[in-house]
């Protein structure tokens, strides 16, 4: 009988150690996952720092690629929701309404209550509610683009009397 309740104990002393390394492991792990964190927040934030830099320097593409390096960093909360602002308001701003509308609704979606969210729905509010333009001036406009499109013209005489030599 004592050799089986020692042999439990000594199986039990395994099953221990097993898991007293499976919790190592794992807090290893947790530790890594910890750092990597920190050195990806690190990133986000010099991004995001990289990407105010261009927009106040008038680069839109400047800030698309940081804004966008912020978020293939792992950029959350705040942080993320600044990158996606930035997308939105400068790949509008490049000419670019189909990829920016992505970021926007993304920002819409994610972060609805935030003044960011805010002023998107703003500005899609007035961009959909300006009227058309008449068909008067867009006949006008045609109008005006009509003559640079017509064919040259011949080339002036010349003024200068020809003279005998």
């Amino acid at each position: 009988c004592l050799s089986m309740g020692g042999t439990k104990s000594a199986g039990s002393g395994r099953a221990e150690k097993e898991s007293s390394a499976v919790t190592k492991g794992e807090a290893m792990r947790d530790g890594e996952d910890d750092r990597n964190a920190a050195v990806n927040q690190k990133l986000v934030e010099a991004e995001l720092a990289k990407a105010r830099a261009a927009g106040n320097a008038a680069d839109r593409q400047g800030e698309v690629k940081h804004a966008m390096a912020a978020l293939d960093s792992g950029a959350t909360g705040y942080q993320r929701a600044e990158a996606l602002k930035r997308l939105c308001d400068a790949l509008e701003a490049l000419g670019e309404p189909g990829t920016a509308d992505r970021y926007c609704d993304l920002l819409l979606r994610d972060f609805p209550g935030t003044a960011a969210a805010r002023a998107v729905a703003d500005r899609r509010n007035r961009v959909q509610s300006a009227p058309m333009p008449s068909k008067k001036a867009v006949r006008s406009t045609d109008q005006m683009e009509a003559p640079a499109e017509a064919a040259p013209s011949k080339a002036p005489a010349s003024t200068k009397p020809a003279q005998a030599y």
